[in-house]
């Protein structure tokens, strides 16, 4: 059977209307898209508050607060494509917390909790650890983060996609392959293993870069005002990589 190409159609029909979903009253849908907001944009954060020189806990719940905020207060309000990206205004939202200490850090406790607004400090630890270390900006560092949050959302996208076509070892064993061509040795090499023709190995890489791209532009897409915004961000979401 041959394999379907995908459109990304499934992934275009809600953009910004993400975070729209997640301003206004507490609803079941605002928890919903601010779950998904949380989850995209968590650890970028707590790398820049654990850069700014806060503990892993206190990182931990300023992010945590920052996003009980938007829920209990309707925080992002404010947020609006005309005045700028997501990103940068989701950072200044939290450079604004940090710096009225005041609030309480327990906000996510009140009302019994969310559970879809938690983030994992050993692995977020681990994560952090692995990023650029020694007197870097903490807003380039966030930057980074979020390039790197992106594209490993976008890998979850595809590995999904294939394992559900049965296709988990081909995606692994191509994955490495995914950015730089792999040399003709090698794509013979793996023609071998995976009882391909050398041609069937360069299709599957020319399709699995297609669907990363795919995947790639929909986590992007998720928080800008349009088709036309993604293209930008893409470009920065590189720079941010020093790419």
């Amino acid at each position: 059977m041959a394999a379907v190409e995908p459109t990304g159609e499934e992934f275009r029909s809600t953009r910004w209307s993400v975070v729209a979903r997640a301003r206004g009253p507490a609803t079941r849908e605002a928890r919903e898209a601010l779950g998904l907001l949380f989850e995209a944009y968590s650890y970028p954060l707590y790398v820049f508050a654990r850069r700014r020189g806060l503990a892993p806990e206190d990182a931990r719940d300023a992010v945590a607060e920052l996003f009980a905020q938007a829920l209990e207060k309707d925080s992002l309000a404010g947020a609006d494509p005309l005045r700028g990206r997501f990103r940068a205004y989701v950072l200044g939202a939290l450079e604004n917390l940090l710096a009225n200490r005041r609030r309480s850090w327990n906000a996510l406790k009140r009302g019994g909790g969310r559970s879809t607004i938690s983030l994992d400090v050993d692995d977020a630890e681990r994560r952090c650890a692995r990023e650029p270390a020694g007197g870097t900006d903490p807003r380039r560092v966030y930057e980074a983060a979020w390039a790197r949050t992106v594209i490993e959302r976008s890998f979850e996208r595809v590995r999904g996609d294939y394992a559900g076509r049965g296709e988990s070892v081909l995606y692994e064993r191509l994955r490495a392959h995914l950015i730089d061509d792999a040399a003709p040795a090698r794509q013979a090499q793996l023609a071998l293993e995976l009882g391909k023709s050398e041609d069937a190995i360069k299709v599957a890489l020319h399709r699995l870069r297609k669907r990363f791209r795919v995947a790639l532009e929909a986590e992007i897409a998720e928080t800008v005002e349009s088709p036309a915004a993604i293209e930008d961000e893409l470009n920065h979401l590189f720079e941010a990589l020093g790419r």
